[in-house]
């Protein structure tokens, strides 16, 4: 069986979107996989391989117009660089942006408050990390201000108010 037959009968058309679903196996972010030559492929670059007949550098990423990592369709697919494929994210809407800094990041755990409150602690990282249900690396890169860098910024810029306050009196 050749590659573009074995390709035919792994997917199948979504007809709402005009995706074509990829039915073989998957990678674990959703990407359809395919054997080529002994070697596991993402589908999606052996679809641009098979209809376009060329399969690109591997610096150049084969990007889904359509946001859905299991479509194989060859019109649903546009090459470029891995900045080509975040601006196509941000522009849509999805991803992690810089205005989705603390509490507005999907990812956020801790609120600015209670973020403040470890700043305020002293005690042993990993203890301060079982009250908040984080780890204790999550802990001392806040301690550090590399994650919540803004609110870091803050808690500073108020301790070093009130260290001046003090010395004053």
């Amino acid at each position: 069986m050749t590659l573009q037959e074995r390709f035919d009968n792994k997917w199948m058309p979504e007809p709402n979107s005009g995706c074509w679903l990829w039915l073989g196996a998957y990678h674990r972010q959703g990407y359809g996989n395919i054997t080529v030559d002994s070697r596991s492929q993402l589908a999606h670059r052996v679809s641009w391989f098979l209809h376009h007949g060329f399969m690109p550098d591997p610096k150049i990423k084969v990007c889904h117009r359509c946001d859905l990592p299991s479509c194989v369709n060859p019109d649903h697919l546009f090459l470029g660089s891995q900045l080509d494929n975040m601006r196509d994210c941000f522009s849509k809407g999805r991803g992690t942006r810089a205005d989705h800094k603390g509490e507005k990041n999907v990812n956020a755990i801790l609120s600015e408050e209670q973020v403040l409150s470890i700043l305020d602690d002293h005690r042993k990282y990993r203890e301060i990390a079982a009250v908040f249900g984080c780890s204790p690396s999550t802990i001392g890169m806040i301690k550090k201000g590399r994650n919540w860098p803004h609110v870091y910024e803050q808690w500073l810029q108020s301790h070093e108010a009130n260290n001046r306050l003090e010395a004053k009196l």
